[in-house]
């Protein structure tokens, strides 16, 4: 049977998606559910049987799919498909390639979401043409994807990229800190829809969502802008400390929490003119959050191009 369609799938600390793609990406149909709901319960089980419903209500048979390709958060080893770590997830060790093949019967690419997503704007938005790129994902936590001559960098363990655990404070560094969750490091303990979130409900008495605290901090409530001025200051940090090391000509910031911090955009900029000599460019996801998504889909197509000998150094 002729392979017409692939699946793309996003697995984010908040929320799972999955979607129905054709070979060249346009997404056919797509489902999401809340991430937490199924950590505890069985989360790859619910994925595989969202998948199932998706085909099933579009009358395609899992023969007419080719591969599913898969973000998700953590460090992964792309070529045993294994997350080493991700908190959000409560794995460790994880065999989520095996485990997802074994319900779907068909080929599974992994990545690193953060990377997945730089793919996303590498073939479809902000990045296509681009060569030296890197896109910070902020959502729950935070995470870096680096593009290097072209290329995806991962690092000799798949670590690179793990911003989570730069430390941009002189006595944090010193005399150690506290995790604002457990395997947190400390720039997702400052920076990310789960420690701006915390932060706000723990000095407020009162449970305040994230977007929440950004049009709090819109509306002029001290707390609020407190808040999320440090978190832009730690971001800016790193991002500084990143474009003086690896002098990209682009960076990228996505993500839910990321969209939410575009307003402060020129914070940073300004940041980065004072302190670096060289100028790179400074934008703001064109996929929002769907990048994950279709640099998923993209993961599949590598394998396409290379089944049709056109290999794309892209990737």
């Amino acid at each position: 049977m002729t392979k017409e369609y692939i699946i793309a799938v996003d697995i984010g600390g908040t929320n799972v998606e999955a979607a129905l793609c054709r070979l060249d990406g346009e997404i056919v149909a797509s489902d999401e559910f809340s991430t937490q709901d199924y950590v505890d319960t069985g989360l790859i089980e619910e994925l595989s049987s969202r998948i199932q419903s998706i085909l099933q209500q579009q009358n395609v048979s899992i023969d007419q799919v080719s591969s599913a390709g898969l973000g998700v958060p953590g460090v992964v080893n792309i070529v045993e498909g294994i997350v080493y770590s991700a908190p959000n997830l409560k794995w460790e060790h994880y065999h989520v390639k095996k485990a997802l093949e074994e319900k779907l019967k068909i080929p599974v690419f992994v990545e690193n979401d953060v990377n997945t997503g730089l793919l996303g704007e590498a073939v479809y938005g902000a990045a296509k043409g681009k060569r030296d790129v890197i896109l910070i994902m902020v959502g729950t936590s935070i995470g870096a994807g680096l593009m290097l001559d072209g290329k995806l960098y991962r690092g000799s363990n798949f670590g690179a990229g793990e911003i989570g655990y730069m430390i941009s404070d002189c006595d944090a560094a010193d005399k150690g800190f506290t995790p604002v969750k457990e395997g947190y490091g400390f720039l997702s303990s400052k920076m990310g829809g789960y420690p701006i979130g915390k932060a706000y409900s723990d000095q407020s008495g009162k449970l305040t969502k994230t977007d929440e605290v950004f049009q709090l901090a819109q509306q002029g409530d001290e707390l609020a802008v407190s808040i999320i001025d440090e978190s832009v200051l730690h971001l800016g940090m790193a991002i500084t400390n990143m474009v003086s090391l690896l002098n990209p000509e682009l960076v990228l910031i996505g993500g839910g929490v990321g969209k939410s911090a575009e307003k402060y955009l020129h914070k940073i900029d300004q940041m980065l003119k004072n302190n670096i000599p060289f100028p790179v460019e400074l934008g703001i996801s064109a996929l929002a959050d769907q990048s994950v998504l279709y640099g998923a889909a993209a993961l599949c197509q590598k394998q396409y191009l290379n089944e049709n000998q056109n290999y794309c150094t892209l990737f």
